[in-house]
């Protein structure tokens, strides 16, 4: 027993120490050095009988070296990697660990532990471990901690039994392919088995980056004992170290049955589930600045026009929603302005209130717009410099700087679907590179260049997050980045025909505020309409100087500055929020003559309601007279600001009490945003649309921070 578990052992963490070896130093051949060392193994483990005392001392003496020198030089010989190292070294994320374990006919086992970072002591070996059954092994084997659950990096698992000519040798183990890693079996290292059919992949859970359900199955060749030699890995690495090494072996069990026991179960069958986030159809953009589509190109990339930030590496976590969600907005920023900026993915990773991390998550624009960690005074993207990637969900910490806000986020379609490929081509074109959704499988994985068009399904869905950025209707394809670094397909880029394996799924696009340098203030209609009439403060340029009476019967300001409204002001640095909460009464007002020559009463609003119609509402009123009602609901937002006029010309002398008034009921959220009212001799013909976006209409001033609840106003 102690020979053969010091001898496996050895061999496992020879190999991996070969590995790093050829790779960095030496130049070898690292498949060819990996495979001789395990068929040598494999020849003398068996025939163990032969072997001296004082042999089995001096093997415990070298295992005790070699681990030691594996703790110690795997940091220094990793190869250097964009982004972060999908291989975690001893030194940065946690130990390699080796996990050998001896299985008895009764089911029960001991085993050993080994730390790559351990220095040897004298008379001391690894932890001990030890158990009754098979069900207690399988417990160890796939620890999310130091076992094979944890999806650490590249693995091992070597196993050995007895088998029957023809007989079939099943194992399901977990794995995420939305990081680029599956299992598969080594030829080198295994004996007496031949591989049959594909890697059979299930969903463990509905979202993005979720883990998977890997089978694999295998035939033995003849009678007898039987080495299986499964590796976790990315196919485009395959000469990094394992950073978790499990050997079991079997006396008196067969291999099939050993397999069987060490199988995660099947999962319950599951569907992506629908986000609550409000979706445009399938067949309309939200801001309504869509071209015609016959005006689009037959060929288009933002990457090539320059406006794409440098590919970047999830490594062995399933944080691919939040690389999908930094993207876009990294991509925004350089098209707005010609900013290339590094945002970080750990802060939606770390920070996150959903329970969403490195087992899958979704769409998260939503912190990058008005949701706020409990750490944070404020929604925003943060800079990777303040909260560096490090491929694991670590505290949160904070609070952090929020130098980049987006002004809102659209489904291009609908959140549980693939839209219309025109469709997704006008919102890339019109808004940047979208988000979207996409399923990939170990073909994905092995992809190399050219136009992959191999459908995968993933049990009906989708499981990884990804970017497009561009079209090309020669190819019929998409140009689709991803987050597995550049060492993948070009360059971290991916070709991939329309349609195949539901990419596209929940295309999203976000919103950035229009870049107006210094908050240049827009030539209002305003300037352009003759007399002002007496009204003072109408664009709400001098702030809440006093001019407007504000009354919220839940305590809120309503004349605020940009910086505290979801939306751009339509022009200058000042608008007024009415609604934002539920339960709500917003009447902002101000006494005001009419002059004589005024014909219309013109303002702009912009509606953002996610509630039914029939329950909130905006009124514009002279004292009590009702001069236009909205009725504020998904189905009449404005999707931007919308010039209004009313006629007023029978109240021409007249000293009136003008009312904006907005009254919400106690579920579901309406906004109403205020800007440049002014009474106007004639209606505008050519006004400025000022600043559109797809506002998301949850966002309540709870949500942004407004200041002044709990001192309600009535000047």
């Amino acid at each position: 027993m102690e020979w053969f578990v010091t001898r496996l052992g050895l061999c496992i963490i020879w190999q991996s120490r070969m590995a790093a070896r050829c790779a960095v130093n030496e130049g070898c051949s690292v498949a060819g050095t990996a495979r001789d060392g395990f068929q040598q193994c494999g020849r003398a483990d068996i025939e163990h009988t032969k072997e001296a005392p004082l042999v089995r001392k001096a093997f415990l003496i070298v295992f005790a070296l070699v681990a030691l020198a594996l703790g110690a030089g795997l940091g220094a010989n990793a190869a250097p990697n964009p982004g972060p190292t999908p291989s975690p070294s001893p030194g940065d994320d946690g130990p390699a660990l080796a996990l050998l374990v001896q299985v008895q006919p009764d089911g029960s086992w001991r085993g050993e532990v080994r730390r790559g970072g351990e220095a040897p002591r004298a008379g001391a070996g690894g932890a001990q471990l030890a158990g009754t059954s098979l069900t207690e092994l399988a417990r160890a084997v796939h620890d999310e901690q130091d076992g094979l659950d944890a999806l650490a990096g590249p693995m091992e698992l070597v196993l050995e039994g007895t088998v029957r000519a023809g007989q079939t040798v099943r194992i399901a183990l977990k794995g995420n392919l939305s990081t680029g890693y599956s299992w598969s079996v080594a030829p080198a290292g295994s004996e007496n088995l031949r591989p049959v059919g594909v890697l059979e992949t299930a969903a463990l859970a509905p979202g993005l980056g979720v883990p998977d359900r890997q089978a694999l199955e295998m035939r033995a060749l003849s009678d007898g004992r039987a080495r299986l030699r499964l590796v976790y890995r990315r196919p485009w690495e395959a000469d990094a170290p394992p950073v978790r090494a499990v050997a079991v072996r079997a006396e008196g069990l067969t291999l099939a049955d050993l397999c069987a026991a060490l199988s995660v179960p099947e999962p319950p069958s599951v569907e992506l589930a629908e986000a609550s986030h409000k979706s445009d159809s399938d067949a309309a953009l939200a801001d309504g600045r869509s071209l015609a589509p016959e005006a689009l190109p037959s060929a288009f990339n933002w990457c090539a026009l320059g406006k794409c930030t440098p590919v970047r590496n999830q490594g062995n976590c399933g944080s691919c929603w939040a690389f999908g969600t930094v993207g876009p907005l990294e991509s925004g920023l350089l098209i707005a302005n010609g900013t290339s900026t590094n945002l970080s993915e750990q802060y939606l990773l770390s920070c996150n209130t959903e329970g969403w991390g490195c087992n899958g998550g979704w769409w998260a624009h939503d912190y990058h717009q008005w949701k706020r960690p409990p750490s944070e005074s404020e929604a925003g993207a943060v800079l990777e410099s303040a909260f560096p990637y490090v491929a694991s969900k670590v505290p949160c910490g904070g609070p952090y700087n929020h130098p980049y806000r987006l002004s809102g986020w659209q489904y291009v379609g609908s959140s549980s679907g693939v839209p219309a490929t025109s469709a997704i081509k006008q919102a890339i074109y019109d808004h940047g590179p979208v988000a979207a959704a996409v399923c990939v499988g170990t073909a994905f994985q092995n992809y190399r260049g050219g136009v992959f068009s191999t459908n995968e399904t993933c049990s009906g869905s989708v499981n990884h997050g990804i970017v497009l950025v561009g079209w090309s209707d020669a190819a019929g394809a998409w140009i689709l980045r991803n987050s597995w670094g550049t060492g993948r397909a070009v360059n971290g880029y991916t070709t991939i025909t329309y349609g195949t394996s539901l990419v596209g799924f929940a295309a999203n696009y976000v919103t950035l505020p229009m870049n107006r340098p210094a908050r240049a203030r827009l030539p209002l209609v305003l300037n352009t309409y003759g007399s002002a009439g007496g009204l003072r403060n109408g664009d709400f340029e001098n702030g809440r100087d006093g001019s407007w009476s504000e009354y919220s019967s839940n305590g809120w300001s309503l004349i605020l500055p940009g910086s505290s409204i979801p939306v751009d002001p339509h022009s200058g640095d000042w608008a007024a929020w009415l609604g934002g909460d539920d339960n709500e009464t917003s009447i902002l007002s101000q006494v005001v003559t009419v002059q004589g020559d005024a014909s219309v009463l013109a303002y702009w609003m912009w509606s953002a309601s996610q509630d039914y119609c029939g329950y909130d509402y905006a009124y514009v009123r002279f004292g009590s007279t009702t001069l236009r009602t909205y009725n504020l609901c998904d189905s009449t937002n404005t999707g931007g600001w919308s010039y209004q006029t009313v006629n007023i010309a029978a109240y021409r002398g007249q000293s009136v009490d003008l009312r904006f008034v907005v009254t919400t009921d106690s579920s579901l959220n309406s906004n109403f945003f205020l800007d440049d009212v002014s009474f106007s001799t004639t209606a505008a013909t050519a006004a400025p649309a000022g600043p559109a976006g797809g506002l998301d209409a949850r966002v309540s001033k709870a949500d942004w921070g407004v200041a002044g609840r709990g001192a309600a106003e009535d000047n």
